[in-house]
């Protein structure tokens, strides 16, 4: 059995987002012009957004991908509604302050019930696997 990290999921989630809204644009701006077009291109957006939902609503159940070898195990959170979440009291207080630094003018999601910080999962396995050179602190060897 294949197993995708939640984090390859969310990047798949993402590019079909993108492609649906770029393909509906270009379906809005051909109605005018080439109905017929314009109804495919919408077709295909909506079936985009479909497979989208369907991911993220798999990414619940399937199995994730074992931590590496010293990889911090942080438990992941989720709403009906929204993206996957960590905790930042979750994470080992040996790397929390790097991580908040890392944070430090990024967008957090907020929680209905939750009492402290919380991040989105994504930034936290972005910084983990120092994914993101250009906000720089990654994580510490």
């Amino acid at each position: 059995m294949v197993v995708f990290s939640d984090h390859d999921i969310q990047i798949l989630v993402d590019d079909l987002n993108d492609h649906a809204s770029l393909l509906q644009e270009h379906g809005l701006r051909l109605e005018a012009v080439d109905p017929n077009a314009s109804r495919a291109m919408l077709a295909i957006a909506h079936e985009l957004w479909e497979m989208q939902k369907t991911l993220g609503d798999g990414r619940r159940t399937l199995r994730r991908a074992p931590p590496e070898e010293g990889e911090p195990n942080v438990k992941v959170h989720h709403t009906s509604t929204g993206p996957p979440y960590v905790r930042i009291r979750d994470i080992p207080e040996m790397y929390r302050d790097d991580f908040m630094r890392y944070l430090r003018g990024a967008a957090r999601p907020v929680v209905d019930g939750e009492t402290g910080p919380v991040a989105f999962e994504v930034d936290w396995l972005d910084w983990l696997h120092d994914r993101r050179p250009d906000r720089g602190g990654g994580r510490a060897p």
